[in-house]
């Protein structure tokens, strides 16, 4: 017949346990944490390669631009003018980069919901 576990026993195994689990889930947070650094990575590529084309053809729109308006304007307002459109152009495409690059996108969200699950697995076998 075989012998009901101890408390010193019982207590080593929830110890082991735990320490798996907790094992588990770090190595989770850091494939989670890489997975969205290499999604940062690749989406700042894509952003810079972007501006280089970007700015070449900010450049030839801006000088098409100041063109066509130097039949109506002065020279020097025709240059405002166009500059002033560029700039408010710019920040709504920084604005937008800086929302598609925020902080709460590179949370460890699946991590995070794990290991509340946990939590209250343990709170509710403790009880």
């Amino acid at each position: 017949m075989s012998e009901r576990p101890g408390f010193a026993d019982l207590l080593r195994g929830l110890l082991d346990d735990l320490g798996r689990l907790l094992r588990c889930e770090i190595r989770l947070a850091r494939l989670e944490a890489e997975q969205k650094l290499r999604q940062a990575a690749a989406g700042l590529w894509l952003l810079g390669g972007g501006l280089v084309f970007a700015i070449v053809s900010v450049v030839l729109v801006a000088q098409a631009a100041v063109a066509a308006l130097t039949r109506s304007l002065e020279p020097w307002l025709a240059n405002l003018v166009v500059a002033g459109g560029a700039a408010a152009i710019c920040l709504l495409l920084l604005l937008a980069a800086r929302r598609s690059l925020a902080a709460a996108r590179l949370k460890p969200t699946r991590t995070l919901r794990s290991l509340s699950k946990d939590a209250d697995a343990i709170e509710e076998a403790i009880k």
